[in-house]
């Protein structure tokens, strides 16, 4: 079984086989395209199914799970209806209900009188700019994070800096090429930075998002 899937915009973001693998569902995803971090999830008429999170490969993306039927639950994988690939942070969509049929076009009504547009309201002298920010130890960065996967990612960190930077903020997670990198599904996305003569990735997050 195949599926196209899609991000939620519409816009084509691989493919997905399912197929028996002994006692368990193998589920194989891969993309030759590398997308921002998202969750790849298997739609059901009666719920959806997290897959996880695609991580870079061959210049794409790509993901392999096995399920046993105890972690597919009720559902059948041929049960499936599509899949989709969602950025991190964002809201899964409703599933679209079946087209109702075409309904009987009521006859036109008038249109209604213009609305005056309204008149601006003058905008106030900008106040001064605020001292520059500085980098201070950020002891919780999982807080700034909607997404679950990110969180528990940065739950594992220590050491990292935040900064405000307007409605942003800057988190610095320590980084060094001989260790492994905690927050692996958002690395591609950190800028190198030397901090108080340290290596750091720093991310830029707004609303729980990385921007």
């Amino acid at each position: 079984m195949r599926f196209d899937v899609t991000t939620p915009g519409g816009r084509p973001a691989g493919e997905l086989t399912v197929a028996p693998a002994g006692v368990k569902t193998a589920f194989t995803y891969k993309s030759d395209e590398l997308l921002p971090p998202a969750r790849l999830i298997l739609r059901f008429p009666d719920g959806d199914l997290s897959l996880g999170i695609p991580t870079p490969r061959d210049g794409g993306q790509a993901l392999t799970k096995k399920l046993s039927p105890l972690e597919l639950g009720p559902r059948e994988p041929a049960a499936a209806v599509s899949a989709l690939l969602v950025p991190l942070g964002e809201a899964v969509p409703p599933l679209a209900p079946p087209e109702p049929p075409e309904p009987v076009q009521p006859e036109p009504e008038p249109a209604p009188a213009p609305v005056p547009e309204p008149v601006p309201e003058p905008v106030p002298d900008p106040e001064p700019a605020p001292a520059p920010a500085a980098w201070t130890p950020e002891p919780d960065p999982a807080r700034y994070f909607a997404d679950p996967d990110l969180i528990a990612c940065a739950r594992e960190v220590t050491g990292a800096l935040m900064m405000p930077d307007g409605e942003n903020v800057l988190l610095a997670f320590p980084f060094s090429p001989s260790m492994p990198f905690p927050m692996l599904p958002a690395f591609r996305f950190g800028a190198a930075q030397d901090i108080e003569g340290r290596s750091y990735l720093v991310f830029r997050v707004r609303e729980g998002k990385i921007a």
